[in-house]
């Protein structure tokens, strides 16, 4: 006898929703969570082919001699433009200024003296010469006897300016009166303050003279008798050379050195403040421009292509908003060398790598920032 074949058995819905679940929909899950992992990967977090760094132009202000800075018109991260004036830096104390233009008015005094010029009528022309260089030596003298009167009236203003608050009372209490506060005193009174103005306008006013003098003597030079310039000596000539060149040496040594900047841009280092003491060649601040004109990678080893001028670049930008531009490869360095390469692993800085140096130009809507880290990928035509 045969058996009949039994009518399937009907499943509630629920049962299909829940081996959906079980076989498909973790499947699915994988398969959609691993692409949109291989999406943010190559957008966001894959390493690219160069790291490349943001540059702009930078320069250090140093002194070509030593001297101390006796002003200082910057501080950090002003901006500055192409011509202005940093400091003033003194080569010379004020008092070894003095001496030195005292000793070559002891020398032409000398001079005057063992040629007998004032008795002698036939070398007219190089007395007056001679009187019109003592006048400008005895200028140079008061000129350095303002400047020493001058940084000694600003210390002394400085020191007015600072105050100090004094708490201590003379132990007599009087109830009737309400507490007395700290009083202010200053650092210098207001007699030194009146003594460092007379010396610095005493010293003005004696600058001021000798300039007249120097003038009428140029003057008087001027309106002598050019005939009686035969009348010299080949020696006389040669000794008043001589006394010039050492008045003029003398005053470029002494001078003071004016340091101004060379490029537009920040102050984005000081090294050294107002009244320090420096050495020739030493760094006393630095200058960066914030407009970036170069991007500069390294193609590590082994090189995976060989770049080319004119070769298309693809950057991007770090950070939470990833924007990119189109550059092109203007210079390729002729030798590999040894660079600090940043490490992709949080927590360590860079490593030593060798590479090969490739510059870029920058592209005009990124607005990127000096020293920033930018990523960057050759594009193979």
């Amino acid at each position: 006898m045969k058996s009949e074949a039994l009518p399937p058995v009907p499943f509630p819905p629920g049962h299909y929703w829940r081996q959906f679940r079980i076989r498909i929909l973790p499947s699915f899950g994988f398969l959609s969570v691993l692409a949109l992992s291989i999406w943010l990967w190559g957008k966001n977090l894959t390493n690219p082919m160069v790291v490349g760094q943001v540059e702009a132009p930078q320069v250090e202000v140093a002194a070509l001699k030593p001297g101390r800075i006796s002003k200082l018109n910057v501080v950090l991260f002003q901006e500055v433009k192409v011509g202005d004036t940093l400091a003033v830096l003194e080569t010379a104390d004020p008092l070894v200024a003095s001496n030195t233009f005292a000793k070559i008015l002891a020398e032409m005094n000398l001079l005057r003296v063992s040629a007998g010029l004032d008795a002698a009528g036939r070398v007219r022309l190089a007395d007056f010469r001679l009187n019109g260089m003592i006048r400008r030596t005895e200028l140079a003298v008061a000129q350095a006897h303002f400047k020493w009167a001058q940084v000694e009236f600003d210390r002394v203003t400085n020191l007015a300016a600072e105050t100090f608050a004094n708490n201590f009372d003379l132990g007599i209490a009087r109830p009737d009166l309400p507490p007395a506060g700290p009083r202010l005193y200053s650092l210098a009174s207001p007699s030194d303050l009146d003594i460092a103005r007379r010396d610095r306008d005493e010293a003005a006013v004696e600058v001021e003279q000798k300039n007249m003098a120097v003038a009428l003597a140029e003057k008087a030079l001027h309106e002598l008798d050019p005939t009686t310039i035969d009348l010299e000596s080949p020696v006389m000539r040669a000794t008043l050379a001589l006394a010039e060149q050492e008045l003029r040496l003398a005053e470029a040594q002494l001078a003071p050195i004016i340091l101004t900047a060379p490029l537009s841009g920040r102050v984005s280092r000081l090294d050294l403040p107002a009244g320090s003491i420096v050495l020739a060649g030493v760094p006393i601040l630095t200058i960066a421009s914030s407009i970036p004109d170069r991007i500069t990678g390294f193609l590590g080893q082994p090189l995976r292509l060989e770049p080319k001028i004119g070769m298309q670049v693809e950057v991007r930008s770090r950070g939470l908003v990833r924007r990119s531009g189109a550059a092109r490869v203007v210079d390729i360095g002729p030798r590999i060398v040894l660079f600090d390469a940043p490490l992709r692993v949080r927590g360590m800085g860079a490593a030593q790598e060798r590479g090969l140096p490739v510059v870029m130009n920058v592209p005009a809507n990124m607005f990127l920032r000096p020293g920033e880290l930018v990523d960057l990928r050759l594009l193979v035509q």
